[in-house]
């Protein structure tokens, strides 16, 4: 099975380690154009596998057992008592946002120190503490925009996880992008071949317009997260590549026939 590894580990103050019931990681691996989206669920240092700190919280004020279900082809989810939480083959959580930053309430800790902020607040809730100043360079680029507190991605994390509100990618969604470019370019050039160009164009509205409708749905009432911008862009690209086709070959034509009959005929006539 494809662990995501770990090379070494950099361990908080010993004063927290000792007092701490457990401990998780809360490294993130950023994508290519640096937006976190994907968060490692597990990852592997040695013969030994760790979760991070949002199941280790959410382990801790539910007192439930943790534990990863392994198959032949990867990591096949989590599981926490009965709950079982979707991720990749390498274990990566697809992290449903709550919004933009500070989304979350957030207190300041001083407020805390001088009891501003106390039992009322704070009672039966899941607290995380964190720096969310850009100073401390704990901040992080997601699909909302940039200057996200690293502590509240994991606050995202844990409230999914709660609620069991998942966007979800299985690996078949791929075929269906495929597909979906595929018949998308085949239909419009059917259509551009046996019918004119007003009922290609209302072609193309229609699909772009019901494309972008089941998108949404899917997207919004199961949370499948369905590629958009392929094949919309490609019922806009064949259509364009047709429709300058068809003018530049009706042009020649045009130009063909013209020639032909300017040799018989007057010009007015032609």
């Amino acid at each position: 099975v494809l662990f995501r590894s770990m090379s070494s580990v950099g361990l908080s103050l010993s004063e927290f380690v000792n007092a701490a019931n457990s401990a998780g990681f809360v490294s993130f691996v950023p994508e290519v154009d640096g937006v976190v989206r994907w968060v490692p669920m597990v990852m592997q240092l040695g013969e030994y596998l760790f979760p991070p700190l949002s199941l280790q919280v959410l382990k801790e004020a539910t007192q439930l057992p943790l534990a990863v279900r392994i198959a032949p082809f990867g990591i096949d989810g989590l599981k926490l008592g009965d709950s079982v939480f979707p991720t990749s083959e390498t274990g990566d959580f697809l992290v449903n946002y709550f919004g933009p930053a500070f989304t979350f309430t957030h207190y300041s800790a001083s407020d805390v120190l001088n009891g501003k902020v106390g039992k009322k607040e704070l009672e039966n809730k899941i607290i995380l503490v964190g720096g969310t100043a850009a100073g401390i360079h704990d901040i992080h680029t997601t699909p909302y925009g940039p200057l996200y507190p690293g502590v509240e991605v994991h606050a995202n994390i844990i409230e999914g996880l709660i609620q069991q509100d998942y966007i979800l990618r299985p690996e078949w969604l791929r075929v269906l992008d495929i597909l979906m470019i595929l018949v998308s370019g085949l239909i419009l050039g059917w259509i551009s071949i046996h019918f004119k160009a007003y009922t290609m164009a209302l072609a193309l509205v229609s699909g772009v317009g019901g494309y972008l409708l089941s998108d949404y749905y899917f997207f919004t009432q199961k949370g499948l997260w369905i590629n958009t911008i392929y094949p919309v862009f490609t019922q806009i690209f064949v259509y364009s590549g047709i429709t300058v086709f068809k003018f530049g070959f009706e042009e020649r034509e045009k130009r063909f026939i013209k020639g032909a009959f300017s040799q018989y005929l007057a010009p007015a006539v032609v």
